[in-house]
């Protein structure tokens, strides 16, 4: 089963997304802030990282090169 890992701030959205990917035989691992995602990135090492842009905190920019900085990744 595929992994994929949601960063997303707004509930709903994160919600709305995961379930939908579930329902297709998706593993969904979520996340509300950049810097719990890049650490959930690190465990679960996820096949796809689908990232909001606009978060406070690490926005999915600096997720972006955080991850970019870790080969396994």
């Amino acid at each position: 089963m595929k992994t994929i890992l949601l960063l997303d701030d707004d509930e709903n959205i994160q919600s709305t997304f995961s379930m939908a990917l579930r329902h297709h035989g998706y593993r969904v691992i979520e996340a509300s802030s950049g810097d719990e995602g890049i650490e959930l990135a690190k465990q679960h090492l996820p096949d796809l990282i689908l990232s909001d842009i606009s978060m406070p905190g690490k926005d999915g920019q600096a997720v972006l090169q955080t991850i970019r900085q870790h080969p396994e990744l």
